[in-house]
C-alpha cells in the first residue's frame, strides 16, 4: 500500500513540475522579439487599453533588452544562473504588471498565465 501511495505522489509531483515549467519560460528573453510576442498574447487575453498596452510593451521590451545583455556573459548561461535570472526577472515584471494592470486584471492574468505561456509558444513556432 505504501508503494502505491508513494508512486502516486511521485507521479503527481512529476506532472505538476512539467506543467509548471511551461509558464516559467514566459519571461525568459533570449531575443527582444520574444517580448513583442508576449505583449501581443497578453493584450489578446487581457484586452488592454492603449495606454496600458504602451506601458506593458515598454516594460517587456526594456526587460528583454536587459536580459539579452545579461545572457551575453557565458557565466550567466549556466542552468542554475538562468533559473535565478528568470525568477528575478519574472518577479520584477509581475510586480510592475500588478501596478500597471490593477488588482482585478492582475488576478485575471495570474489565472490565465499558463494559457498565455502556451499561446506564446505556439505563436513563436
Amino acid at each position: 500500500m505504501k508503494k502505491l501511495i508513494t508512486t502516486g505522489f511521485l507521479a503527481f509531483a512529476f506532472f505538476t513540475f512539467c506543467f509548471a515549467q511551461d509558464s516559467k519560460d514566459l519571461y525568459l528573453f533570449r531575443k527582444v522579439e520574444h517580448a513583442e510576442v508576449v505583449v501581443k498574447v497578453l493584450n489578446t487575453e487581457l484586452k488592454f487599453t492603449e495606454s496600458v498596452f504602451d506601458r506593458v510593451r515598454n516594460l517587456l521590451t526594456n526587460s528583454a533588452k536587459n536580459e539579452v545583455e545579461v545572457f551575453k556573459n557565458p557565466e550567466n548561461n549556466k542552468p542554475g544562473m538562468v533559473r535565478v535570472i528568470v525568477a528575478r526577472q519574472t518577479a520584477s515584471i509581475e510586480g510592475a504588471l500588478k501596478s500597471i494592470l490593477g488588482l482585478d486584471k492582475y488576478n485575471i492574468y495570474l489565472q490565465k498565465k499558463d494559457e498565455i505561456a502556451k499561446q506564446v509558444k505556439l505563436q513563436e513556432k
